[in-house]
């Protein structure tokens, strides 16, 4: 018997709901998907966050009729565009508080500057306490995840994590994804 393509997978998951074809097509694609993101200089956590995201934009728009690899390949350059104009307002926005923040009081920048640091705090303490600590040590004193594993008693790829999962739910937070 052989193997069968990406595209006689897809069509027996997406059209025969297939379990075994579902879990071959993910982790055959996985991969290809992973490289992909690795490749353009995404970390492990994001192209993990990225491929998830592919995957849920991916199930309500697939039509088993076309090739699965040309559409995924699509759909993941879309979410990863999606998230790097998030990641560039994002680090505007940090860009923004820490100048505020360090230098200035809120009236020194105006309106707008102190109307994002308040939702800006407003978003980190919705955090659980673990990533908001792993937050404000990152983004506010600039520590690396390996200084913040060491501090904490935690490994880099947790701090890493919590880092990355702290920061999407702040992006969210903000209206920012």
């Amino acid at each position: 018997m052989s193997t069968p393509t990406i595209d006689e997978l897809a069509k027996k998951a997406f059209g025969e709901q297939d379990p075994i074809a579902w879990r071959q097509l993910h982790e055959t694609t996985t991969a290809i998907f992973f490289s992909k993101l690795r490749h353009r200089g995404a970390t492990t956590a994001v192209a993990e966050d990225l491929i998830q995201e592919m995957w849920v934009r991916i199930l309500p728009n697939y039509d088993s009729a076309r090739p699965f690899l040309p559409f995924a390949m699509v759909i993941l350059n879309h979410v990863l565009f999606d998230w790097l104009r998030a990641q560039r307002q994002f680090d505007r926005a940090f860009e923004i508080l820490k100048t505020w923040s360090r230098h200035a009081s809120p009236s020194d920048n105006g309106a707008e500057t102190a109307e994002l640091a308040e939702r800006l705090d407003r978003c980190v303490n919705q955090l659980p306490d673990e990533q908001k600590e792993v937050f404000r040590l990152h983004v506010r004193d600039e520590l690396t995840y390996e200084s913040i594993a060491q501090r904490l008693g935690k490994t880099e790829p947790q701090i890493r994590g919590m880092g990355v999962r702290a920061k999407s739910s702040v992006l969210k937070c903000l209206g920012m994804r």
